[in-house]
């Protein structure tokens, strides 16, 4: 059994047993939930793309995107709207492009293979078959913990 994290979203993925996405714990959609939560903290609307992009990574169970602006901020992100917003600095103020990974199905496969949420991780770059032998490893040590 999973033990309870406070981190609310962290619950969410257990308990619907998926990578989740920002959809997953909204009730509106990620391109008016920012706007309205950044308006709230004092930050200018998001307007426009930026030039660059950020990249998908997965995090105890959850698709994130980390500030470009190395702010230290990380939100949860949407293949549904797959753009970036920063809510802890505001950023520039734009909307930055996200690129999810192409085989994003099969990663999600293979972290859900894991006995603990903490092992529901993946970055950018790392191969399939990376993530194959870390599932070996992170469940040995899982049922040696049990």
């Amino acid at each position: 059994m999973q033990k309870r994290y406070t981190v609310q979203s962290v619950n969410t993925a257990i308990r619907l047993g998926k990578i989740i996405q920002f959809e997953d714990t909204q009730p509106i959609p990620l391109d008016r939930f920012v706007p309205n939560i950044a308006g709230s903290r004092g930050f200018p609307l998001p307007r426009g793309e930026a030039d660059g992009q950020v990249f998908a990574f997965a995090e105890h169970g959850r698709w994130m995107a980390k500030c470009p602006h190395r702010c230290g901020g990380a939100e949860m992100v949407s293949e549904a709207y797959p753009f970036f917003f920063c809510l802890s600095c505001g950023g520039d103020g734009t909307w930055w492009p996200v690129v999810f990974p192409d085989n994003i199905r099969a990663i999600e496969v293979e972290l859900l293979k894991r006995k603990i949420v903490e092992g529901w991780a993946w970055l950018p770059g790392e191969s399939l078959d990376a993530l194959r032998r870390e599932t070996k490893v992170i469940n040995a040590a899982a049922q040696e913990a049990d």
